[in-house]
């Protein structure tokens, strides 16, 4: 039930960039779960380089799909548990991303596997673990939040990515 509720919650609109708030929204709501959880929640903003990049409206990809971006900004969600000291080379790094195409809301991709971390979070609740959460911004632009953590955090000793977990 709780994972249904994480869905409709992440997917009243697309969670794209170019839709006012929505990706601020759908931070907010996972932010509020993993706190509720235990988990210690912060986010990490990024300015990917300016460069020539295939479109994340959602559309097939053509030659005219590429577009020169220059004024990126992306948000990764990071959390930690309770007496966690932080990203540590070693951890698990379980991670989803919470943005989506431009003309679509994303209940697959990716609510759904936002959903499974959060719900992850809140059963690893008072166990020992080293599990850290990312949940990432602008995967849908060539995994430039992906990329982002691979460049800023300590070598994990497992990553475990969801994306589109629902299935046929």
């Amino acid at each position: 039930m709780r994972l249904r509720r994480d869905v409709d919650a992440l997917c009243p609109t697309p969670r794209h960039r170019d839709v006012p708030g929505s990706l601020q929204a759908a931070r907010a709501h996972c932010r509020e779960q993993l706190e509720e959880a235990g988990w210690t929640a912060e986010e990490r903003v990024f300015r990917p380089r300016p460069a020539l990049r295939l479109s994340d409206a959602g559309h097939p990809v053509s030659p005219l799909a590429m577009r020169w971006m220059s004024d990126l900004e992306g948000v990764n969600l990071l959390a930690t548990p309770p007496g966690h000291p932080g990203h540590q080379a070693g951890d698990v790094l379980l991670m989803a991303h919470l943005d989506t195409v431009r003309c679509s809301t994303g209940a697959d991709d990716n609510a759904s596997g936002v959903a499974v971390t959060l719900e992850v979070a809140r059963q690893l609740r008072g166990r020992d673990h080293r599990v850290v959460i990312a949940l990432v911004d602008l995967e849908e632009l060539w995994h430039l939040g992906s990329r982002e953590l691979a460049r800023t955090l300590p070598h994990p000793g497992l990553v475990v990515c969801l994306d589109a977990v629902i299935g046929p």
